[in-house]
């Protein structure tokens, strides 16, 4: 029997992967004449990491940002998380995004500092460019953390955002630009297909993530941290744009951080996703 295929029956005997899914989330007022998609869509690619959940040890982190940056779920457990809300999701304000992604990225540092086996995606969704900053947050400081974290392979960052120039992505945020995908700001059909494009690539990921780790330590890599987006040529509705390109061939407890709000999350269970 080949690794792959005792893959697919399953080894009780392998350990879950640990995979970390982070979330920044554009909470600013101009989302909000999508809010609903927003919430809709992120509640279906919560539900898609649910139901992975017994094949690897999954955390989730989520923070929203607008004039300030909410902080909703660090290193949670799948079984919970609940559903994102109006109550819980409400746009209004600026868009402070640098400082979002540095307080996201900075709380997966400190879960992951002690770990040496393991993967992490975070995704950053917004509709417009940061007008807002504080602290220490700049683009340098969130782009330097990128490309450190890139170059480890370990970390595969995307951008979500109603921005045509994915080179400029690139050079401000280091994000490549096989990771980027572009929404039409506003348009609820543009944002619902870009957003079914990175289901489907955030479940290609997570599946691979599962399988490679269950090959063990001396498997070699099957995944690019660079194109996320490979080979996917993701149209959004009403607009010429080519939201991705084709492959090419060739702590929160930092007391320094003034403007972050602990805003956890709490539902009923049947606001839960249980089998």
């Amino acid at each position: 029997m080949s690794a792959i295929d005792m893959l697919e029956v399953g080894n009780p005997l392998e350990k879950k992967p640990k995979i970390f899914v982070g979330i920044a989330l554009d909470r600013s007022g101009s989302m909000e004449s999508i809010a609903s998609s927003v919430i809709s869509n992120y509640n279906e690619q919560i539900g898609d990491i649910f139901q992975r959940s017994g094949k690897a040890d999954l955390k989730v982190f989520l923070v929203s940002f607008a004039s300030d940056v909410q902080v909703h779920y660090i290193n949670a457990n799948v079984d919970n998380l609940v559903k994102l809300t109006k109550k819980t999701y409400c746009p209004d304000g600026n868009t402070c995004m640098f400082e979002g992604m540095g307080v996201l990225v900075d709380s997966i540092v400190e879960a992951t500092k002690d770990l040496d086996d393991y993967s992490v995606l975070l995704v950053t969704v917004s509709d417009g460019e940061n007008n807002q900053s504080h602290d220490k947050y700049t683009a340098t400081y969130v782009r330097d953390k990128i490309k450190e974290l890139q170059d480890g392979k370990k970390w595969t960052f995307v951008f979500i955002g109603a921005t045509k120039d994915k080179v400029l992505i690139e050079e401000e945020l280091g994000i490549s630009r096989m990771n980027v995908a572009n929404f039409v700001a506003g348009n609820i059909r543009s944002y619902n297909t870009t957003s079914r494009h990175l289901a489907t690539a955030a479940a290609n990921y997570l599946d691979t993530s599962i399988k490679v780790a269950g090959l063990g330590p001396d498997a070699s890599p099957v995944m690019n941290n660079m194109c996320f987006f490979a080979g996917e040529d993701v149209q959004s509705e009403n607009t010429d744009e080519i939201v991705s390109d084709p492959i090419d061939d060739s702590l929160i407890n930092d007391p320094g951080i003034s403007l972050v709000k602990k805003q956890f999350s709490v539902g009923s269970l049947d606001n839960k996703w249980r089998k």
